[in-house]
């Protein structure tokens, strides 16, 4: 995931594509991410899809 805009202490938007393969368009991703660390070493991670289409399309790309 390639981080697009910092929002705030262990939140981010970032940006996620996959690959074409074989007759499989490539698909793109604009997603939220929360994460917190706790001190036993495990980190929670929370991510869901931002819902917005305010974001560019790419060329060959289906967005999800």
């Amino acid at each position: 995931m390639k981080v697009t805009e910092n929002v705030g202490t262990n939140f981010v938007i970032g940006y996620q594509r996959t690959y074409r393969i074989l007759t499989v368009a490539s698909r793109d991703l604009y997603q939220n991410a929360f994460w917190n660390g706790y001190p036993d070493g495990s980190v929670k991670s929370i991510l869901w899809d931002t819902g917005d289409d305010d974001y560019p399309l790419e060329k060959n790309c289906v967005r999800m």
